[in-house]
């Protein structure tokens, strides 16, 4: 092989390699710093953002401004901004749900702990039987937000997988 064709064959491979290092380093971003670096740093320098989470301010809110002024968001984008930013999903409850019963529980799974989670892996969770509280923690300190009847529903029916 010359040397010319090693030297454009090692090129290539080092530029695809990089490439592939780069996707998994943004991979390891949580939902909600996807978000906010996929969408939000296009006008806002992370500071500002910083600043916002750090004095705890509505996303609610800001988000419907951000969409008023051009934002371009996902549902899903909604979604996770609010479920981490302090304004947990304001979704109503459909009327056929009792309120605060099993199918409660499991359209909180379903809407809010699926964004990050996969079903099969919450499922497993409660049928290891982790302890709830701990598990609360831990989200709460990663920046999850819930609602008390949502911390008070999951509580509840969080060793009851199967029911039906």
């Amino acid at each position: 092989m010359s040397a010319s064709r090693l030297f454009w064959s090692s090129l290539i491979l080092a530029a695809l390699l990089g490439t592939a290092t780069t996707a998994m380093a943004q991979s390891s971003l949580s939902p909600f710093e996807e978000v906010i670096e996929r969408s939000c740093t296009k006008c806002h320098d992370r500071g500002r953002i910083d600043r916002a989470l750090a004095e705890k301010q509505d996303f609610g809110e800001i988000v419907a401004l951000m969409i008023k002024r051009g934002a371009i968001l996902s549902n899903q984008d909604k979604e996770i901004l609010g479920t981490f930013a302090g304004n947990p999903l304001n979704t109503e409850i459909s009327p056929e749900l009792k309120p605060g019963g099993y199918a409660e529980f499991q359209h909180i799974i379903n809407s809010r702990c699926t964004l990050c989670h996969s079903r099969q892996r919450i499922d497993s969770a409660i049928e290891q039987g982790l302890e709830y509280q701990s598990i609360e923690a831990m989200m709460l300190k990663r920046g999850a937000v819930l609602s008390e009847r949502d911390r008070r529903v999951l509580g509840t029916f969080w060793g009851q997988p199967l029911k039906k």
